[in-house]
């Protein structure tokens, strides 16, 4: 196996699934003013994430409770993300809560957008011919 083998390096603990998250979101941290909770919160959000088409839906309670803080501290954390256009909130009508209310999903467009407009040192030559031939949207 190559020596960047995800399996190889994280063993069992891939069995609770795993993400793809571009190094950029951390490279840009400050630069993109997000604090560490926000950046957890994120993560959290691309946790939720399969599909592009698919928006990533998962409640504040939810966030909170695996990050250990209190529910309006999320919520409060999402509202300044959606204020600096990383994140938009968007009414999922093809999905009920238990209330059977819709749920509210995650468009995280405007987070790629700030990372791909931002330079970047691109890691390989493989690397960057699969990027350039990315649609253009």
């Amino acid at each position: 196996m190559r020596e960047t083998d995800a399996f190889d390096r994280w063993g069992r603990a891939m069995a609770g699934g795993y993400q793809v998250v571009p190094n950029q979101l951390l490279r840009l941290q400050k630069s993109l003013g997000l604090s560490s909770h926000q950046v957890v919160i994120l993560l959290n959000l691309s946790m939720h994430w399969w599909k592009k088409k698919d928006l990533p839906f998962i409640t504040s309670y939810h966030i909170a409770k695996r990050m250990g803080m209190s529910r309006r501290t999320v919520e409060r954390q999402l509202r300044k993300l959606c204020d600096r256009g990383y994140v938009q909130k968007k009414t999922l009508p093809d999905h009920e809560d238990m209330n059977g209310e819709p749920r509210v999903g995650y468009d995280l467009s405007g987070l790629i957008l700030a990372l791909e407009s931002s330079p970047v040192e691109v890691k390989s030559r493989n690397l960057q011919r699969r990027i350039d031939a990315l649609p253009r949207d």
